[in-house]
């Protein structure tokens, strides 16, 4: 439709912005390693899968819905994703649900949203922003919305998209 290609191109604009301003000269040489490996299927390919299902709920629980977990009950969350970290084949040194303390773990998943999520988005190109949405087709997710609210749990306030939003989108 024509109002999703006109918020990718507005998503597409503030990233470029952000890119050119706030990270202008960051080299993100983690994420540049990693994305240009020559090994197809790693511990770390399953351990940012890991990632995908938990880390967000679990280092920024204000922005997703559990601002009254209890660490008690955080830490009983991320034992829930160990053990499928565990299933998925990840070595325990791999597995970013680590049981020693909440506090631990969510600094740890920020750090790795800071070193691989972060760049990934200033990375978007028109590929991964179809296979963005095409994913979220299919579990009826707003990615417009979803991407402005992963950078601002990041610390990122995507601006301009965000003045694009409908009403619904903002409420």
């Amino acid at each position: 439709p024509p109002r999703k290609a006109h918020l990718d191109n507005i998503l597409f604009q503030n990233l470029s912005e952000i890119k050119n301003t706030r990270f202008k000269g960051k080299e993100f040489k983690l994420y540049h390693r990693y994305v240009n490996s020559e090994i197809a299927f790693s511990q770390m390919d399953m351990a940012m899968v890991q990632a995908a299902f938990f880390a967000s709920f679990t280092a920024f629980p204000d922005h997703f819905g559990a601002q009254h977990a209890s660490n008690e009950e955080l830490q009983s969350f991320v034992h829930v994703w160990r053990v499928i970290g565990y299933y998925l084949g990840l070595e325990d040194q791999y597995n970013l649900a680590r049981l020693d303390e909440i506090d631990r773990t969510r600094s740890l998943l920020i750090d790795l949203g800071n070193e691989f999520v972060i760049p990934a988005f200033l990375n978007l190109d028109s590929i991964s922003l179809h296979m963005l949405r095409i994913f979220s087709l299919g579990f009826n997710i707003d990615y417009h919305l979803a991407m402005y609210r992963h950078a601002y749990a990041h610390g990122y306030e995507l601006k301009l998209l965000w003045s694009h939003f409908s009403i619904k989108q903002k409420l």
